[in-house]
């Protein structure tokens, strides 16, 4: 693959769950790292797009895995560009092992202003064309809940000074982290996270009290998070 970016590293205690596996946040934060090169390898790096009062900020995020790395274990998580349907920008991601391929995702991602917020429709010198044989998911949609799902409170969350990124909103990651957080820690511990879905609507600030709400359907969860009546997000997280 061209324009593809590799990256290994070893599985670390701290970033292990009590059972030992990668905790979802972490792969996410590594996602995110190795989505950092590659756009610096396409030429539309953080500091370069910084020089324009730009920032990458992801839309949506989909992760499939057939298998959890766990503590100690060596891995390498590849990236490349999957083209651009305008305004969004698609990028998929492997994360694969000794053991052979571990997780398959793809993303969607857009230019905004750091100003104003506003979409940048700016081609930046891309390659638009779409590589749809070198993915093993569809491009990243929208999160479909069923109309029939039953949802509840689950709690809130005010964000805090750890949540923020440099961008002044609360980073992609801790939505994952969040969204794993709320439901039942006897659940989580015994089923294997296989899907996760992600979707970005509204950025949150420091201070800002996000509320959860939580709908089952099966093995399926879909968190809900609100700040006042704006949807901010929503996740699905699918267990084996």
């Amino acid at each position: 693959m061209e324009k593809t970016v590799r990256q290994e590293f070893p599985i670390r205690s701290y970033e292990s769950d009590l059972n030992g596996l990668l905790k979802p946040f972490f792969i996410q934060s590594h996602i995110q790292e190795v989505a950092y090169k590659g756009s610096n390898m396409a030429g539309a790096g953080y500091a370069v797009l910084r020089e324009d009062g730009i920032f990458w900020a992801l839309n949506r995020i989909h992760m499939r895995f057939t298998k959890w790395p766990a503590w100690g274990d060596k891995v390498v998580l590849e990236t490349w560009p999957y083209g651009q349907t305008l305004p969004l920008w698609h990028r998929n991601f492997r994360l694969s092992s000794e053991d052979g391929v571990l997780m398959d995702a793809t993303s969607v991602w857009t230019m905004l202003s750091l100003k104003d917020r506003a979409i940048i429709r700016d081609l930046h010198g891309f390659d638009t064309s779409l590589n749809l044989e070198e993915t093993a998911l569809p491009l990243c949609g929208k999160i479909i809940i069923p109309k029939t799902l039953e949802s509840s409170p689950a709690g809130e969350h005010s964000a805090v000074w750890s949540d923020i990124d440099t961008n002044s909103h609360v980073n992609n990651c801790m939505y994952t982290q969040w969204s794993v957080d709320i439901l039942p820690p006897e659940y989580v511990r015994e089923r294997m996270l296989r899907d996760i879905q992600v979707c970005y609507y509204h950025e949150i600030h420091l201070g800002e009290t996000v509320v959860f709400t939580l709908g089952r359907d099966d093995d399926t969860w879909y968190i809900q998070g609100k700040v006042g009546d704006r949807l901010c997000f929503v996740t699905r997280l699918e267990f084996a």
